[in-house]
């Protein structure tokens, strides 16, 4: 059997459903798990991922709104639920394998990581979502890399991009970051790295402290918002990283890096507090 197939028919052991909907519209079976990854991009928004699909087949069709809201109230119960990691792992590898390569998206590449320095230390990064899989195939081998992400269909895809690339360095957390402990990472952190972290854990100042104490001294908490999202609203940025840098006091240093020029998707606006040095 087919890999889609067997995702239609865990669908239909599951809900009693088929992917009927999908090809009534002339819309590939393939691309039904993008459902899921669509769910994630939207934040775990039922409404805006229906509409995100339907943009995604360009569709006009408003008869495929009631599947969808079927499909999309099964997964919102379920898609954290463990139980139902054999469907979110078919639905990455079917995702994975024949999507992994966003022609829009290939036009640029994303900046460099981080550098851990030191040996025997690990890079922690936050919030990984699936944007971390351009990264896989350029990892130092030296450094051990830890994706923390709540998503079980996003963890699951990185997963098998690492096993794929036989990347034994790779070790990918399905946790909440606000319920991540030292003991998840298990070694000395040099590196924490939090992406758009405000934007999809509004909250995390509530936790920052305990991801402060992993670092070992001269490792980085590195901050990075897209700088697109960014200049949507430089205001409420601005106050933000003001409330940070009263978090990172005596004994860190900061340095900011702000893309300019030919501004992309892609393009990051980031700062580093760095542990152990003195402020100047």
């Amino acid at each position: 059997m087919e890999k889609i197939e067997e995702f239609e028919e865990l669908y239909r052991k599951y809900t009693g459903e088929s992917f009927d909907f999908l090809s009534k519209k002339s819309i590939q079976l393939i691309d039904a798990p993008a459902l899921l990854f669509i769910y994630d991009n939207c934040n775990y928004d039922k409404e805006n991922a229906i509409q995100g699909f339907i943009e995604f087949t360009h569709q006009t069709d408003k008869s495929l709104n009631l599947p969808l809201y079927k499909f999309y109230s099964f997964w919102e119960k379920v898609c954290f639920d463990s139980n139902y990691r054999n469907f979110a792992r078919l639905g990455a590898e079917i995702y994975v394998d024949n999507f992994i390569e966003n022609p829009e998206m290939a036009k640029y590449e994303w900046p460099d990581l981080p550098l851990c320095q030191k040996e025997n230390t690990a890079f922690v990064d936050l919030v990984s979502g699936f944007g971390f899989s351009d990264y896989l195939k350029k990892l130092n081998p030296k450094t051990q890399f830890f994706l923390i992400d709540k998503s079980m269909v996003t963890c699951e895809a990185l997963r098998y991009q690492a096993e794929i690339l036989h990347l034994d360095n790779v070790h990918v957390i399905p946790k909440d970051v606000k319920l991540v402990n030292a003991g998840d990472i298990g070694m000395d952190v040099e590196i924490i790295r939090a992406k758009n972290i405000f934007r999809y854990v509004p909250d995390f100042m509530s936790v920052i402290s305990v991801y402060k104490d992993m670092i070992c001294n001269e490792g980085q908490f590195v901050f990075q918002e897209h700088t697109k999202f960014k200049s949507d609203n430089p205001d409420a940025y601005a106050e933000l990283y003001s409330h940070l840098d009263m978090c990172f006091g005596n004994g860190w240093t900061k340095t900011k890096s702000v893309s300019t020029g030919n501004v992309n998707i892609k393009s990051f606006d980031s700062v580093y507090y760095k542990k152990g040095v003195a402020n100047a």
